[in-house]
């Protein structure tokens, strides 16, 4: 998705439809911390009501996630959830250039006043405490169900004690790209969430061609199911649905919360 961009040249739009989304709405900073709530707690508020054990920790979005937002506009999502759940890989992936240069050069201001902050009490308050490097989670580890976090590693002697963590920065791991992921063959993240309120049709066939190829674990979209599966993407099943979603240009629409079903516990 990023070699458009190293090589100079012009992405047409996602899958050569979205050329001309400029004007569309970002999500409010309520409705982007309501679904990453729900994308933390998926297990005890939905995934455990289908079925008691088995359910992983890699279902929940945290530090050990890798997260991808299909048409990041200003990178709004990106960053919040980032801030919110630390995961240790937050992308966007936006195809209008003009859009991907806000995002970025956002970004870039949240990074300078991160860094003018550092070690200033007018600075501190709720999310902006020091975040410990996240841990990394293996899909083996992640079939533990009695755990809401991944295990401590314990490779040091016990009488060195534990390994120090050096603490992060709140936005490491957090990258926004120009290009078309419907060029790419599969998509390698736990978790995906798609603005795809706009998409057109070819668009999401194309979109849905990828998605039935990647390793996922949740998705988050804004088309119902049956329109999915026409379009190929059979291996989702929607658990739940947040209503009520807004945008800044004044639209309201529902956000629909995916799983794959190749991912679910005993699935052959």
């Amino acid at each position: 998705s990023g070699a458009a961009e190293r090589q100079g040249k012009r992405v047409l739009g996602l899958g050569g439809g979205a050329l001309g989304s400029e004007g569309y709405g970002e999500a409010t900073m309520g409705s982007v911390h309501r679904i990453g709530l729900a994308l933390q707690h998926l297990r005890d508020l939905v995934l455990r009501e289908l079925k008691p054990d088995g359910w992983g920790v890699l279902w929940d979005l945290g530090p050990w996630s890798s997260f991808l937002d299909i048409g990041s506009g200003y990178g709004k999502v990106v960053l919040h959830l980032r801030l919110l759940a630390g995961m240790h890989t937050s992308v966007g992936v936006e195809c209008v250039h003009s859009r991907h240069t806000i995002g970025v050069r956002a970004k870039h201001l949240c990074e300078t006043e991160e860094e003018a902050c550092k070690g200033s009490d007018s600075c501190k308050g709720p999310g902006r405490e020091p975040r410990a490097s996240p841990t990394s989670v293996t899909e083996e580890q992640s079939s533990s169900s009695s755990s809401s976090s991944p295990a401590e590693p314990s490779t040091t002697p016990a009488a060195e004690g534990p390994v120090p963590r050096i603490a992060g920065r709140a936005f490491d791991g957090a990258e926004l790209r120009y290009g078309d992921v419907t060029t790419e063959p599969r998509l390698c993240f736990t978790h995906i969430y798609i603005f795809d309120w706009v998409f057109a049709k070819p668009t999401l066939a194309k979109v849905a061609k990828v998605l039935q190829a990647s390793p996922f674990y949740v998705l988050v979209s804004f088309r119902k199911p049956a329109e999915w599966w026409s379009y190929g993407l059979v291996k989702v099943q929607p658990v739940a649905k947040l209503s009520g979603f807004r945008t800044t240009g004044g639209e309201g629409m529902t956000a629909w919360i995916y799983i794959n079903l190749e991912k679910v516990p005993g699935a052959v």
